[in-house]
């Protein structure tokens, strides 16, 4: 499985990225999220944190929900 760099933006539009992307010779994939993330966060007021690697913005949330199938 490869990771990937997700932004997705108001818009809908994404950006992704894969390592081959990326400077990765001073962080990891995930390293490059959290700083984003980090300051990101530091930013805002709005930012949720659901970990290091995953933050969502409270202005631009329409819905949430669970999905069990």
């Amino acid at each position: 499985m490869k990771d990937y760099l997700v932004i997705t933006y108001k818009n809908t539009a994404d950006d992704v990225y894969e390592e081959k992307d990326l400077d990765c010779s001073k962080y990891t994939l995930r390293g490059h999220a959290s700083v984003l993330i980090d300051k990101w966060s530091k930013a805002s007021e709005k930012v949720y944190l659901i970990d290091h690697y995953n933050a969502i913005s409270l202005e631009d949330v329409i819905s949430i929900r669970v999905i069990k199938k």
